[in-house]
């Protein structure tokens, strides 16, 4: 298995700079990888990867926004037979509990999420700009996380 992620032809994640953790058998109950918790990140880690007993790749970080409570997001592989194929999991920064669903190619732009999560494990922080319906104004309403790598 190769060690480079490549995302696009911009945006590539050298695995080998990173903790490889073993999930053994865990599995969530959706079949997605979505149980990493703080506690799996080792060794004084900010971003992990691995691979389930199927061999599905996945990279997870640990991040703050605002300087608030560790949170995990995951960008993993859905299948096994389909390497390009990639799903978000989990709190996806900020306000979103949505799956992002992914197959990268050469050429293709990466949706926000995705470069947010690449910015954030190369740069170790990332502005994040979340838009929430807001029921009063009748629009959304746009506001910035400062979301950093942390350690526990």
């Amino acid at each position: 298995m190769s060690h480079i992620l490549n995302l696009n032809k911009n945006y590539n994640i050298d695995l080998y700079k990173y903790t490889k953790i073993s999930i053994g058998y865990r599995i969530g109950h959706s079949g997605y990888i979505d149980f990493i918790t703080p506690e799996d990140f080792i060794n004084n880690s900010n971003v992990v990867y691995g691979y389930d007993y199927d061999g599905r790749l996945f990279v997870s970080v640990l991040y703050s926004e605002n300087g608030g409570q560790p949170k995990v997001m995951t960008l993993f592989q859905r299948y096994d037979d389909t390497p390009q194929f990639f799903v978000t999991c989990g709190k996806t920064f900020v306000h979103s509990n949505n799956v992002v669903s992914h197959s990268f190619t050469a050429d293709k732009p990466l949706p926000q999420l995705i470069e947010n999560f690449y910015t954030l494990i190369n740069n170790k922080q990332v502005d994040v700009i979340d838009e929430v319906w807001d029921l009063e104004l009748e629009n959304y309403k746009a506001t910035t996380y400062h979301c950093e790598l942390v350690v526990v």
